[in-house]
C-alpha cells in the first residue's frame, strides 16, 4: 500500500521562519531584561564577597594569625623543638627539658 505523506519543506537560511502569532515578543524581552538584571546584581554581590575575602586573607597574613585556629608556640616550646632537631639521632632526644 502506498502511503501518501506530505513532505514539509524546511525553510532555507535566506527565508525567514514564520513566528506563531501567539508569541508575545514584549513578554520575552521583559523576561530577558529581568534575567539580565538579576545576573548583574548577583555579579555585584559576588564581587563584593570576593573583595571581602581578599581583605580577610591579607589581614590574616599580615596580622600573624595562625591558620585553622592553631595557637602560636611559646619561646620555650620553640627552643625545645630546635634542641630536639639538633639532638635527633644522637640518642639524647627528649632528655633536655
Amino acid at each position: 500500500m502506498p502511503e501518501n505523506k506530505e513532505k514539509k519543506e524546511s525553510p532555507s537560511a535566506t527565508e525567514p521562519e514564520e513566528i506563531p502569532s501567539s508569541v508575545d515578543h514584549m513578554e520575552i524581552l521583559n523576561k530577558t531584561n529581568e534575567a539580565a538584571e538579576r545576573l548583574e546584581k548577583a555579579n555585584e554581590v559576588t564581587k563584593q564577597l570576593l573583595d571581602d575575602q581578599a581583605k580577610i586573607i591579607v589581614e590574616q597574613k599580615l596580622g600573624g594569625k595562625a591558620d585553622a585556629g592553631q595557637t602560636e608556640k611559646t619561646e620555650k616550646d620553640k627552643e625545645k623543638e630546635q634542641m630536639d632537631i639538633l639532638l635527633k639521632g644522637t640518642g639524647y632526644e627528649g632528655t633536655i627539658e
